[in-house]
């Protein structure tokens, strides 16, 4: 699933993704064989992989990702003259790899983790910023947590414990719910691979509390949205309910989400409920009521869970994806994803005289209108914030935003009038056609701003009208 989620912005985006994976893999993720990716079955031994994906694709590709337990540097490697760069995803720090980038979203991971088994020059996308999750978490998230601030009690639980639960350790948390006796309802969720629907329901018939079943769930956000509490495992389903500020009772149901579990626990996001194999329903049932009773710290696990993932982790990897460019001293320009701490010095350069000059509002804003602004903006999923960076350091400020709901975006770039000159607007609005290769760009320049006007025609833009640009997708074969 994180795969799938960063292949769709991938495409979103104008990239064309293709999935090799086993034959069972669709059974187990059915949504995989719904999505507009292409599908290549890969069933060689390990050692022949290779070979298969160059048959399979011989142009080679731009970026390969490997999301594999059981696959080193020997196969990374062995990829190296087929695809341009290699990206990891991974949560072990426990082998050797032969990548450009490494992608680990366990909350706590260190560089030092990592630094022995990764090329030198590797880019290490660490911790829970990157965390790969769905846009519609990140849609959800501003409405959900500002409900919960207002609630206290647990009226409804969400239990989700994996897309197959082979021990079913679903029926030993149902089993602890119904010791409570509390008057609430139950969503379980069931993945499309678990075949312990029938048993489960007739444990629930036995219950006083109303349970409701879900099996392959496309919207997990609307349940963890109505959701008070979830019952779930320490995977990647932990940073879909952290996103959404959902209360959490974790079971470790894998030896990769020990580190997860431990973290949630230090920062007050989530209660550990030990190993699975070792749960029970006293254990379930006495962590339930201590939460029914304790509605202050109910909601307090709520507000630190929200603090360890934003939901927007997808989008920083995509600008770890961008082409390295450098302006005129030699410096590299990137961008990263604004953030709430960012305003400060975003209001600086908004109250600038030269940025107001050609402003759609010439009048400066004050600082909590500013404020207020980049919060609806960061909350806006069609809104894409980005600090422009000169040497890794702020440097101005790239906007794109979606036009009504089509595939065009508006660009509005602002430096820091202390960079001028030194070609760093330019190189941002290439990175910006770079995010979005499949978008319509457009900008509006006011008829005087002579200098923004010579910078979109270098950027490749094509004049429209007296006030207006526009730059056609960069379509792939």
């Amino acid at each position: 699933m994180r795969c799938l989620t960063l292949a769709d912005a991938l495409n979103a985006g104008g990239w064309t993704c293709a999935f090799a994976c086993d034959t069972g893999t669709t059974a187990v993720v059915p949504v995989l064989s719904e999505s507009r990716h292409q599908i290549a079955p890969l069933n060689a031994n390990p050692s022949g992989e290779a070979a298969v994906l160059l048959h399979r694709w011989p142009q080679g590709c731009d970026l390969l990702i490997v999301d594999h337990y059981e696959r080193d540097a020997k196969f990374e490697s062995a990829c190296r003259p087929w695809a341009q760069r290699i990206m990891v995803i991974d949560d072990l720090a426990n082998r050797h790899h032969e990548c450009d980038l490494l992608l680990d979203q366990t909350l706590g991971r260190r560089e030092d983790d990592y630094r022995p088994f990764v090329p030198a020059g590797c880019n290490l996308l660490l911790d829970s910023r990157f965390v790969l999750l769905r846009p519609q978490f990140a849609a959800a998230r501003a409405q959900v947590l500002g409900r919960r601030r207002e609630s206290r009690r647990i009226q409804r639980i969400l239990i989700s414990l994996g897309a197959s639960d082979p021990h079913n350790f679903t029926r030993i948390v149902l089993d602890g719910i119904a010791q409570t006796g509390i008057d609430l309802t139950v969503d379980v969720v069931l993945g499309a691979a678990s075949p312990l629907g029938e048993g489960l329901r007739e444990t629930a018939n036995t219950m006083t509390q109303i349970v409701e079943f879900h099996a392959q769930v496309t919207d997990m956000a609307r349940l963890m949205a109505r959701a008070d509490l979830a019952i779930g495992a320490a995977g990647t389903s932990s940073w879909e309910r952290c996103c959404l500020g959902l209360p959490s009772l974790v079971v470790i149901v894998a030896d990769n989400q020990k580190l997860t579990a431990e973290e949630l626990a230090k920062a007050g996001a989530a209660r550990v409920l030990g190993r699975a194999e070792s749960l029970t329903p006293s254990a379930v049932a006495n962590a339930v009521t201590d939460l029914a009773e304790d509605g202050s710290g109910l909601r307090d696990m709520g507000e630190q869970a929200a603090r360890l993932c934003d939901g927007r982790g997808t989008l920083r990897t995509l600008c770890a994806l961008l082409p390295a460019l450098r302006a005129r001293d030699g410096n590299t320009v990137s961008l990263r994803l604004a953030s709430a701490a960012d305003t400060d010095i975003m209001f600086r350069w908004q109250s600038d005289d030269q940025t107001r000059r050609f402003a759609r509002t010439s009048r400066p804003p004050t600082h909590d209108e500013h404020r207020a602004w980049v919060q609806a903006t960061l909350n806006d999923p069609n809104r894409l914030l980005y600090l422009v960076l000169h040497n890794q350091a702020p440097a101005g400020v790239l906007r794109l935003d979606r036009v009504d709901t089509s595939e065009s975006y508006e660009v509005s770039i602002l430096v820091d009038s202390g960079k001028y000159g030194l070609g760093i607007a330019t190189a941002a609005l290439s990175l910006g056609r770079a995010l979005l290769p499949g978008a319509r760009l457009v900008a509006e320049v006011l008829p005087g701003n002579t200098a923004s006007h010579n910078l979109f025609k270098r950027a490749g833009y094509r004049l429209i009208d007296a006030s207006h640009y526009a730059n056609k997708p960069q379509l792939s074969s």
